[in-house]
C-alpha cells in the first residue's frame, strides 16, 4: 500500500536533473514489472504505459507517474534498477543526489531564517523548490492527507528558548555515515539494496541542517 506523501522534493529534483537521459535510456518491459511488485504502480498503471507508442514515450509516461507514487518510490525505481541491470542509471541519480545535498547546504547557509536568534550572515539566496514539505500524494484514498511541517513562530520561539540546545557554530557539528551494503562472502549476509540511497538521503539530510558530514562505504570490523 502507497503512502500518504508523495515523493520527497529532493528525489524529485534528482529525477527531473536527470529526465531526459532516463527517457533515451530507460528500459522499461522487465523493470515495469518489478514496480508493480513493489506495490508501487499498478497493472493498469503499466497498461497505460505501454499503450504509448514508442519507448521514449512510454519512458515519459512513467517518469510523470513515479514522483507520484508515494515516499517509497524514488527508493523502489533504484532497486529495480539494480534487479534490471541499470546501475549506469541508478549511479548517475544517486550523483546528482550527492551534488544537490552540497548545494543545500550552501543555500540553507545563505538563508536567513524568520526566527529571532543570530544567523552569522545571510545572502538574498532564494530558498531551493526541493526543500519545500513533501507534497501530498495524487493518487485518491490511498491514505490520510499529512499536514506538512512548518516553522515554529516567533512567539513560540522566545516562550521556549531556554529549553533549546543552540546550533550555532559552524559547522553545527560532525556527522559520520557507515554505509555497507555488500558484505564479505564468508559472512554469509546478501547484499542490502537500497542501503545507497538510504545513504544519500541521510547524507543530504545532515548536511541540510550544517553538519559536515563524512562517508565510509562497506567498512570492516578492522
Amino acid at each position: 500500500m502507497l503512502g500518504a506523501c508523495g515523493m520527497q522534493r529532493c528525489h524529485q529534483e534528482a529525477l527531473k536533473k536527470n529526465r531526459v537521459m532516463l527517457a533515451k535510456q530507460l528500459v522499461l518491459n522487465v523493470l515495469v514489472e518489478h514496480m508493480v511488485e513493489k506495490d508501487i504502480i499498478t497493472t493498469e498503471m503499466v497498461e497505460m504505459i505501454q499503450a504509448k507508442s514508442g519507448s521514449f514515450d512510454r519512458n515519459v509516461e512513467f517518469l510523470n507517474l513515479l514522483p507520484k507514487r508515494g515516499p517509497n518510490a524514488f527508493s523502489a525505481f533504484c532497486e529495480a534498477l539494480r534487479e534490471t541491470q541499470q546501475q549506469h542509471l541508478e549511479a548517475m541519480i544517486l550523483k546528482t543526489m550527492s551534488n544537490l545535498s552540497h548545494e543545500i547546504a550552501r543555500l540553507e547557509h545563505c538563508h536567513e531564517s524568520d526566527l529571532p536568534y543570530p544567523t552569522s550572515e545571510s545572502c538574498n539566496s532564494k530558498r531551493p523548490r526541493w526543500l519545500e514539505p513533501m507534497e501530498h500524494s495524487l493518487d485518491n484514498g490511498d491514505g490520510p492527507s499529512v499536514p506538512p511541517v512548518k516553522y515554529c513562530t516567533p512567539e513560540f520561539y522566545q516562550n521556549h528558548q531556554h529549553l533549546a540546545y543552540k546550533l550555532t557554530s559552524e559547522p553545527r557539528g560532525l556527522a559520520l555515515i557507515l554505509s555497507n551494503v555488500r558484505f564479505s562472502s564468508e559472512k554469509d549476509l546478501e547484499y542490502r539494496a537500497g542501503g545507497d540511497v538510504d545513504c544519500a538521503s541521510l547524507e543530504m539530510l545532515f548536511r541540510h541542517l550544517g553538519y559536515r558530514v563524512t562517508v565510509f562505504h562497506d567498512q570492516t570490523a578492522q
